[in-house]
């Protein structure tokens, strides 16, 4: 289960990102492209598909990573 505080600290990826990347990839993005560390603290990192209909949650739960997966289908 996810929580979110006001004691994490929460990144907005400014680019689109490809939602077929896995965990790994994900987490080299934020080192490599966002300059930061994805297992320090406790913060979120949010991806955005080019369409803006998926994102993508990277997410350090103390030891666990969590990604989490959302898609805002039309009916």
């Amino acid at each position: 289960m996810i929580s979110f505080t006001s004691k994490q600290r929460y990144y907005f990826c400014s680019f689109s990102m490809d939602m077929r990347k896995d965990i790994d990839t994900i987490s080299e993005v934020v080192r490599s492209q966002m300059g930061l560390d994805p297992f320090l603290d406790e913060n979120v990192f949010i991806f955005m598909s080019k369409t803006l209909r998926t994102m993508k949650i990277l997410y350090n739960a103390n030891i666990n990573i969590l990604i989490a997966n959302m898609t805002n289908e039309k009916h």
